[in-house]
């Protein structure tokens, strides 16, 4: 799993339509949540303060990982875009965190935990240890945005203007609204007989 963070400490966090721009163009699978939005809703605000701790589903060390990298997601993740890619023996993805966070505790709660520093695209970088699995999952990590995913999708994020041909596909065909708080597209092998 890699994590990269780049830019400016002030810098406004990527839109999910500048986060859809990344996206892997052979993605298959695409996510999209703006967090921000939703955050905003008294519906989801009362869901929230009503079932936090239950909700969350952390388990302790994860509770810890978060403490330590000074990471509140409902606070500091303004959106999320995930995707994943066909690749031979296991898919490949990647997931964009787009908000606030703090690249120094986020790099120092990773190698606390094993994490190996590394220079990735666009950023410094973490190679997350793995159990019984011969993919390293990568981090890039800046105050704006936070990337993570597969290593070989993670050193391949060179070619972020092209964006998903899949989403684009939708967005054209009025099947999904790009600014909608949520969406979900997949484009799915036919079933065989």
């Amino acid at each position: 799993l890699a994590v990269t963070l780049a830019g400016a400490a002030v810098a406004a966090p990527p839109t999910v339509a500048e986060l859809l721009g990344r996206v892997p163009a052979a993605a298959k699978v695409v996510v999209a949540v703006d967090a921000a939005a939703l955050h905003q809703h008294p519906l989801v605000q009362q869901w929230l303060a009503e079932r936090h701790a239950a909700w969350s589903g952390l388990d302790d060390e994860a509770a810890s990982f978060l403490r330590d990298a000074g990471l509140v997601p409902e606070r500091d993740v303004a959106a999320m875009v995930a995707a994943v890619t066909p690749a031979d023996g296991h898919p490949n993805f990647v997931v964009y965190f787009a908000g606030h966070f703090d690249p120094a505790a986020l790099g120092a709660a990773l190698t606390a935990r094993g994490a190996q520093a590394a220079t990735l695209p666009g950023g410094a970088g973490y190679l997350l240890p793995t159990e019984g699995s011969d993919t390293r999952t990568v981090a890039v990590l800046a105050s704006e945005l936070l990337v993570l995913g597969d290593e070989t999708s993670v050193r391949g994020l060179q070619v972020f203007a092209t964006g998903s041909p899949l989403v684009a596909e939708e967005v054209a065909a009025h099947r999904i609204d790009p600014a909608a708080h949520f969406f979900f597209v997949a484009d799915l092998p036919p079933r065989e007989a």
